[in-house]
Parts: C-alpha cells; structure tokens; sequence
C-alpha cells in the first residue's frame, strides 16, 4: 500500500469520526433549541400579514430595560429588531403552524452554513479531505453557531449571502454580488460597510447594485408597513446599539464591550465608571482599525484599470482583503452580537488555506488556533480580572487576533511584489 493511500485513508477516517461527532453535537443542540429569536420573526410576519404593528414590543421593551428588569425573564417583551424586509422573507413560513415553520427555519440555517461552506472551499481551491477535515474541525461546536441554531437566528443565512457576494466578486459576476450584498443589507443594515469597500476598490457596478438594491428592498419594505414603522425601528436602533440595550453581554464590537467595562450599564458593574475612556477607546481602535483595513486593501500599482468590470479580481489578495473587511465591520460596528460572529468562518478558512500552503510562519498558526478557540469555545479563566476582561469580550478578541493574522498576511504579499 502506498504512502499516499494511506494517508488518504487516514483523512477519510478522521473525517468519518468528525461527520458523527458533529452529528452528535447538532442532535444535542437541537434538543436545547428555543427559536427563541424565530418566534419574535414569525410574531411580526403574522402581524405583517394581517397589517398590525410589527413593532408593537417597543415601548414594553424600552420600559422593561430602562426600569433595570433583567432580560433573563421568561416575560421580557422581546420587539422586531430588524427592518420589515425580514419579516416580509419570513411571511410564507406563517402559512405553516409554528412548530413546522421552527423546524424548515432550522434546516434552512443549516443547510445554509454547510453551502456557505462548501463554496468557501470550493473557492480556496480545497475542496479535498484535508479542506473538509479542516472544516468540521473549525464547525464543532463553534458557539456562534451554536446560539443562532438555537435562538432561531438569522445570522446563517447573511452568512451565506455574504460568501455567495464574495463568490461573485471574484468571477466578475458584479451584478450577482451586488443582489446578494443588497438582500443582506436588507435584512440588516450595517452589512453595508461592504459597499464602503467595494467603493474603496472601485467595483463600481456591484456598489451600485448593492446599494440600490439594499435601500429598495429596505424603502419598500418600509412603505409597505407605514412611516411609523421606520421612526419606531431608528428609535429601537438607537436604544440597541448605543442606549441602555448598548452594554447587553452578547454584544461582542468595541462600542458593546468598553460600555460593560468603562460605563454605567444595567447588564454588570463597569471595572470603572470612565464614560469618557469607553468613548474614546472605542473611537481611536475604530478609527485605528479603518486606516489599516484602508491601507492594506488599497489598490495595487499593477491593478487594472478602474474602470474596467475585472478590477483587482484576479489579486491573489481579494480573498484576505474581503475577510478582512467582513472582520473590521464585526468589530467596529454596534452591536455585532455574538451569533454574527459566524461571519468570521470566513477569515479562518481563508486564513487556514494558506497556512496549508506553507504561507506563513509557524507563530501564524498559533495565532490563529487563538484566535479560533476564543470564538468556537466559552473560556473559562480563574482570575478575576481575566475573568471579567477576557471572558466579557472574548469573541471580540478573537476578531482582534483574526484581523492580526489577516493584516500581516496582506502585509506580507504587499512585501512580496516590492511594496511598501
């Protein structure tokens, strides 16, 4: 027998044991799953459909938080957090009784991941054993997952919607990406950090189609339910994202985590009631954050021509500059909960191709599994201060140590061609 086909049989072992492990798991997540989310989604596509206020928890909601009533309680009055445009996706699953639409909402949430994945690999050109052992590896029990499978989210399929734009970007398909940027905008809007991009390099044609898209699917969404409805969801936005919701644990961006540490809250006690260094931390990181994602992804001097539909596709950096983006944009916009941190599969198998290549030192490997078990597995650390510093926001950290390995693998390649 071959070195080679033993080796093969050794892949397809492991990757046999680690399909029934994950199995496994998703069996137990499944029993624990709540739809906790899914029910809010389906409570406001009924309401959609019958022309009654999608919204109608906001005001119980706002005065349930600012009264310091812990959103642990079974009774917390949960409001529609996101445009209509998601209730309207989610309109055809209330012609089902609840409990049949729960469970095609959950097979869809996965069947999207597992698609979103599989292009991931399809696109790094790993579509092999080793890739897909990699995989499995990287989705064991990877808490974001795990808490949007069992709240019913619908980080999933953004996730999915996100990769199949970064799949278009890179075979020109610019009208494709631009839709499927637009449906995610739609559906939550702070994923139109993207289009900032996609301006920044020029694509031109898939910022427009996104950002037309995005703001018809958002506008019309809007019309349909009344004008009320958009000053109601800006007023609960505001509250969510930078009022008394701010500091809500699951929130994972600069903005969520130095609110807990530095500010009044009424989620835990701050290390320190420095309002004023919670703001400007998370002002100078951000900004921080922006001019090396700027830096880093600025157009090459052999870049083709900008006008041209082709513009940087055929970079060998797109890859690390799309994840790069998607991360940044995890990090530097409110609130960024935790379950969106799914997104970041993105960055580790983008980031996990190259290491197999040989494409980066050996400290880059350890900064990655760092950076992965921060986000894939609740960390538990004896000290206080630890405790309190790096279990509050460690996937945020994980997002930090990823932008750290993406950054320096672009840096490198820039080095590479002569650049500075």
């Amino acid at each position: 027998m071959s070195e080679q086909t033993t080796g093969r049989r050794f892949l397809l072992l492991i990757v046999a044991i680690l399909i029934v492990i994950i199995a496994g798991d998703t069996v137990g997540v499944l029993r624990m799953t709540n739809n906790h989310d899914f029910a809010v989604y389906y409570r406001a596509a009924e309401r959609l459909r019958s022309g009654q206020d999608i919204y109608a928890e906001l005001g119980a909601f706002r005065t349930f938080i600012e009264s310091g009533q812990s959103t642990k309680d079974e009774d917390t009055p949960w409001p529609f957090s996101t445009p209509p445009f998601h209730a309207l996706l989610t309109v055809p699953l209330t012609l089902l009784p609840y409990s049949w639409a729960a469970m095609i909402w959950t097979g869809l949430c996965l069947a999207a991941m597992a698609v979103a994945c599989w292009l991931l690999l399809r696109s790094q050109h790993w579509l092999t054993l080793s890739g897909l052992a990699v995989t499995l590896l990287l989705l064991d029990q990877f808490q974001p997952a795990v808490v949007a499978v069992r709240l019913g989210q619908i980080d999933m399929v953004i996730f999915l919607l996100l990769v199949l734009a970064f799949i278009w970007l890179k075979a020109g398909a610019e009208t494709k990406a631009g839709l499927a940027l637009g449906m995610a905008i739609g559906i939550k809007v702070f994923a139109g950090f993207l289009v900032l991009y996609l301006l920044w390099k020029r694509r031109r044609q898939a910022a427009l189609v996104a950002l037309t898209s995005g703001v018809v699917f958002l506008i019309g969404s809007f019309v349909m339910v009344g004008s009320q409805a958009l000053k109601r969801y800006l007023e609960f936005s505001s509250l969510y994202t930078w009022g008394a919701f701010a500091g809500y644990p699951y929130h994972q961006s600069l903005n969520a985590f130095f609110t807990r540490t530095f500010k009044q809250n009424i989620f835990m006690s701050p290390v320190a009631n420095l309002p004023w260094l919670a703001d400007g931390l998370t002002i100078v990181l951000s900004v921080l954050l922006l001019v090396g994602l700027a830096w880093l992804t600025r157009r090459s001097a052999d870049a083709p021509d900008a006008g041209h539909s082709m513009a940087d596709i055929t970079m060998p950096r797109f890859d690390l500059e799309y994840a790069l983006t998607v991360t940044t944009m995890l990090l530097i916009l409110p609130p960024a909960p935790r379950y969106a941190f799914v997104w970041l599969l993105l960055g580790f198998l983008v980031v996990a191709a190259r290491l197999v290549r040989g494409e980066g030192p050996s400290w880059l490997i350890a900064l990655l599994a760092l950076s992965y078990i921060l986000s894939a597995r609740l960390v538990y650390f004896p000290l206080p201060l630890l405790r309190r510093l790096v279990m509050d926001g460690q996937f945020m950290l994980s997002a930090l140590l990823l932008w750290l390995a993406l950054a320096w693998l672009l840096w490198k390649s820039r080095q590479v061609k002569g650049e500075p």
